[in-house]
């Protein structure tokens, strides 16, 4: 899945979208909010996240 707009190419931030975020920290975090930053500078605002996570219980994680 392709980001939903980047930011940079060559450095970060790249740039990416909500579902690409969820699939790739699901397994392994417990996200308790992913939302459009509130705090975001001009030329970014509404299109960062911000993102809060608590590590998963990976001991009941099957591989």
């Amino acid at each position: 899945m392709k980001p939903s707009f980047f930011l940079n190419d060559d450095r970060p931030p790249f740039g990416g979208n909500e579902a690409e975020y969820r699939a790739l920290f699901a397994r392994h975090f417990h996200l308790e909010k992913l939302e459009t930053a509130p705090d975001s500078i001009a030329p970014r605002a509404g299109r960062e996240l911000f993102l809060m996570a608590r590590k998963a219980d990976l001991s009941a994680v099957e591989c």
